[in-house]
């Protein structure tokens, strides 16, 4: 299992961290498993992160799809 941490799950997502922290803290999103501590992003959370952030897009590595839009509609 890969697990990431909160600044690489938020590098990920394009956000700044401390909106993740708020979102746990209000209880949006469940908070993710601790190691040593520290919270460890699954393959899962950062999904469950991607729908609460209506984020279509996640790196790379993620595997999402991603809809490409013709810039010139009609040409």
């Amino acid at each position: 299992m890969n697990l990431r941490t909160l600044s690489e799950a938020a590098r990920l997502l394009g956000i700044q961290s401390h909106r993740i922290v708020y979102a746990h803290h209000i209880g949006a999103v469940p908070e993710p498993e601790r190691v040593c501590g520290r919270r460890a992003y699954a393959g899962d959370d950062i999904n469950r992160l991607a729908q609460h952030f209506k984020i279509e897009q996640v790196g790379k590595e993620e595997h999402v799809s991603v809809q490409v839009f013709d810039a010139n509609p009609g040409r």
